[in-house]
């Protein structure tokens, strides 16, 4: 397991500071000018400094409120600020571990405050080797905050909250489906302190993280809530965190008002005090509650010592009932720091109700709850993680509940449906709880007790039933696609790149595509207007369907027909010649690719490939191409379903 304790010394400061290299400013005197160019709310940042800022900070500086910004994949040794305007600066979701904020110990990750209008969002990031007094990750003073899918590591602060530190909170604000582990506070919150929350009536809630191994020379190895603390604790894992005091894991203190602890896992937790003897609440440590709080449906097992210690309560008690348990988790690996529980756990669907309270995933995302244990009841697990698959494909004729899990604002129902043994279901589920419009599709068999998400929800309405096709073309299952292959082809349609045969509506995926076809894609990709210019080539008639965009590229520099004098609008193209006219037609910068090494066998590095290496081996590297095997195959004619990804992958990457 990690280190349980992290000392950065003065000496180890200083040589960092001397010998290497962090951004500490809002950005260089003579860098050029960074903005909002394309006019879409969200500003780009690329560590080679491609992007639309050059740094994190000038993007920042310059956004409004509402905007994004929008960080890729690198390490970013930058301090940073974030004072007056809500906005969201965003990693990558989905592997936090990819974008890295790493002040190398001078300094913190950020600093939010005084902002009065909506929370700040930060996701998607891993913040690291912050050094700070007071939230050597983030620190926030009268703002509100939302955290999610982030990685807290090897934070180090001479004040509170060794990742994260809050006082006075500004909106409602959250901490969700993130990892900490290794971080230290001098004084109190290992990993988070909070305090002040209340004085706005803003709500705190913490839910779906991860918490390990964190230290506070103080109260709280994990989190710490003061005075005024409005806090909700909900299906969090805390694992052989440590107080030098009290608290092991978590120390409420003060008029913690409404604190609110439920679904939770305490693991070997540890307090101990001054005199290294045995603390107490190695768990929860609570002190002069004034107004109760509630503790229920929580595991605790092996916290030293004793898991839970109310000190001088003498207004009200907290309420401690007998749903909590101490069973041993059975995690699946903690030598190896795998908190997932394993299928014997005894705590699998063993937790509370929080549908009310809006906890409706996991920390990985999975929708809750699941029958884990499939005793067709479905209930909450403990902890992070929930155990089970989401949907089964057994048959039955027993009804099938279905029930609202995201977007729950905006009209969802919960239905009941009957269906035939066998029938299949098609359902659609949101893929962001905070993008209600942002669908991925799934198809399967109904099940007793499926717990299923209604779709539709503006409507209240629901696609159960109804076949659900990847951008609705007639010749399109989703089932013969994967996730992004759907999410690309409606992308796609939605955009009116490619809508289809005039005549079938047919998409032809596996079809090569034509060059007529190819122009009238980049012009629809990027935005040209068609031409109604007489065609100039002697096979384009006047005419003809793909006419008007054939002189459109022609006028735009991006296509040219041959020596000739013809265009031939129907002969396919290959590979590198696909890459090469939609690179130059996204104006892609190609100028730091290394082309002088031999990456694929059958494209040898001489002067026959040397035009078109640089844009196979941009793709390749950025995975806008997949590739299987040594071999590119250049010369093969490019599949129509390769550019719909090509064009949807570029589009992620922000080029256009």
């Amino acid at each position: 397991m990690k280190n349980k304790k992290l000392f950065v010394s003065f000496l180890i400061i200083t040589l960092l500071s001397v010998f290497l290299p962090v951004s500490l400013v809002h950005g260089e005197e003579d860098a050029p000018a960074c903005g909002d160019f394309d006019g879409d709310s969200i500003i780009t940042v690329y560590e080679d400094l491609s992007g639309e800022c050059q740094t994190i900070q000038e993007a920042i500086d310059v956004a409004v409120d509402g905007d994004t910004v929008q960080v890729y994949e690198g390490t970013y040794n930058e301090v940073l600020e974030i004072t007056g305007k809500s906005i969201t600066i965003s990693g990558d979701t989905s592997d936090p571990s990819s974008v890295v904020i790493d002040p190398n110990y001078l300094g913190r990750g950020f600093y939010v405050h005084d902002v009065t209008g909506d929370a700040v969002v930060i996701e998607g990031f891993m913040i690291q080797n912050g050094s700070a007094d007071g939230g050597a990750g983030i620190n926030v003073y009268n703002a509100g905050i939302g955290v999610s899918d982030c990685i807290f590591t090897n934070d180090d602060t001479t004040g509170s909250g060794g990742a994260i530190s809050i006082i006075l909170l500004g909106a409602d604000s959250y901490i969700e489906r993130s990892q900490f582990y290794s971080n230290r506070a001098s004084g109190a919150g290992g990993a988070i302190s909070l305090s002040g929350l209340g004085e706005t009536g803003s709500e705190m809630i913490l839910q779906n993280n991860l918490i390990y191994e964190n230290e506070a020379v103080s109260h709280g190895g994990a989190v710490y809530v003061g005075i005024g603390g409005y806090a909700s604790l909900f299906n969090n894992t805390f694992v052989a965190n440590k107080s030098d005091k009290d608290g092991g894991a978590v120390y409420l203190y003060g008029d913690s008002a409404d604190v609110k602890v439920q679904n939770n896992i305490f693991y070997d937790n540890q307090s101990d005090d001054n005199n290294n003897e045995d603390g107490d609440g190695g768990a929860i440590y609570l002190r002069n509650q004034l107004v109760e709080s509630t503790i229920t449906y929580n595991d605790f097992y092996t916290n030293d010592f004793n898991d839970i210690y109310i000190r001088d309560n003498y207004r009200s008690a907290a309420s401690i009932d007998i749903t909590n348990q101490v069973y041993n988790p059975s995690f699946t690996d903690l030598a190896n720091d795998d908190y997932t529980l394993t299928s014997d756990s005894m705590l699998i669907d063993l937790g509370g109700d929080l549908g009310e309270s809006g906890v409706t995933d996991d920390i990985t995302g999975k929708v809750r709850p699941v029958d884990g244990d499939l005793d067709e009841v479905f209930a909450y697990d403990m902890g992070a993680y929930e155990y089970g698959d989401v949907v089964s494909n057994e048959d039955t004729e027993e009804e099938v509940a279905l029930a609202q899990t995201y977007c729950e604002e905006n009209g969802g129902t919960y239905e009941t449906r009957t269906y035939e043994s066998g029938d299949p279901y098609y359902m659609c589920v949101f893929a962001d709880t905070s993008e209600c419009d942002a669908e991925v599709f799934y198809a399967g068999l109904c099940a007793i007790g499926d717990s299923l998400i209604v779709t539709d929800n503006t409507t209240g309405e629901d696609d159960i039933g109804n076949e659900v096709s990847c951008g609705n073309f007639p010749d399109v299952d989703s089932a013969d696609f994967t996730e992004e292959q759907c999410t690309a082809i409606t992308w796609v349609q939605s955009e009116s790149i490619f809508t289809g045969n005039d005549l079938t509506g047919e998409l032809s995926p596996a079809d090569e595509i034509n060059r007529a076809e190819t122009t009238k894609v980049l012009v629809e990709a990027f935005g040209f207007a068609s031409s109604t210019a007489e065609p100039t080539y002697d096979d384009v008639v006047s005419d003809a369907w793909y006419t008007p965009y054939i002189m459109a590229a022609t006028e735009a520099g991006i296509v040219e027909g041959y020596s000739d004098g013809t265009f031939k609008p129907e002969n396919t193209v290959n590979k590198v010649e696909m890459l090469k006219i939609i690179f130059e037609t996204a104006e892609v910068d190609l100028s730091a690719v290394d082309i002088s090494e031999e990456i694929f066998t059958d494209i040898p590095v001489d002067e026959s490939t040397e035009w078109y290496r640089a844009y196979v081996y941009f793709a390749y590297e950025n995975g806008l191409v997949d590739v299987e095997g040594t071999e590119f195959n250049p010369n093969d004619g490019t599949l129509r379903e390769d550019v719909i990804l090509v064009l949807y992958r570029l589009a992620e990457l922000g080029y256009y």
